[in-house]
């Protein structure tokens, strides 16, 4: 056995530790500020293209979004803001009723 194979036997379990730690392991979440910023880009897309509604987003029990995109009111051109109420007509008792009958 000659010197180098402590060396090499190193070199290469110290390989495979990087290789794994870049490929197993989860990445880090991004940073709060771009989750917002990536958040506010897409909805902003989406308010242009006619999207009214809320976001929030919490993480960890700590809210790092809440806002609103589009219009409260479309003719009267009141955008909407965390106090808005959106009429969601009779689509909410199908919701219901479903829950009801998968809770009996």
């Amino acid at each position: 056995m000659n010197a180098s194979t402590p060396l090499a036997t190193h070199t290469v379990a110290l390989t495979f530790a990087l290789f794994v730690s870049h490929t197993v392991l989860p990445a880090q979440p991004p940073p709060e500020a771009q989750v917002v910023a990536r958040v506010h880009e897409y909805m902003s897309r989406l308010a242009a293209n006619g999207y009214t509604g809320g976001v929030l987003v919490v993480r960890g029990g700590r809210t790092i979004v809440k806002r609103s995109y589009g219009m409260a009111n479309a003719s009267a051109r009141i955008p909407a803001d965390s106090a808005t109420v959106y009429n969601l007509g009779s689509i909410t008792k199908q919701f219901t009723a479903a829950s009801i009958l998968l809770l009996e």
